[in-house]
């Protein structure tokens, strides 16, 4: 099974703005969150 995941753009400013709108995550920590649940398919 293959999974694309696109990301939009800005993300790079995910827990750095607005916490309380875009959450407390890094687009790094999204990454490894997106990895551990694809390995679990």
């Amino acid at each position: 099974m293959k999974i694309l995941v696109i990301h939009g753009p800005n993300l790079n400013l995910l827990g750095k703005r607005n916490r309380q709108v875009y959450g407390d995550k890094t687009l790094e920590e999204v990454n490894r969150l997106l990895q551990e649940v694809a390995a679990d398919l």
